[in-house]
């Protein structure tokens, strides 16, 4: 599972499965791609990414889309935009 953090901000990562059972894929800083390796939980995957206890992003997508996408979930720069412009870095 690759991480694609666009945002200027350090980011945490949680993938929950369809019980809402969580594993923390951790901190991703901002650009590039880190890699975590990562258990198949099924067909469904949900992320959830936050910055700080702040949910700014979540994202589901199935097992199909992801291997399209290289196993690469990809967190837009506009997730922090108002963080950012409220002066977190």
């Amino acid at each position: 599972m690759n991480i694609d953090n666009q945002t200027h901000l350090t980011l945490e990562v949680e993938l929950v499965d369809q019980h809402g059972a969580r594993l923390a894929l951790g901190a991703h800083q901002p650009g590039g791609s880190s890699r975590t390796e990562v258990v198949d939980i099924g067909p469904s995957w949900t992320f959830e990414v936050s910055y700080g206890g702040r949910q700014v992003d979540r994202q589901t997508l199935n097992r199909a889309t992801l291997a399209r996408q290289g196993w690469t979930i990809h967190v837009p720069a506009t997730a922090t935009a108002d963080l950012e412009r409220a002066g977190y870095r």
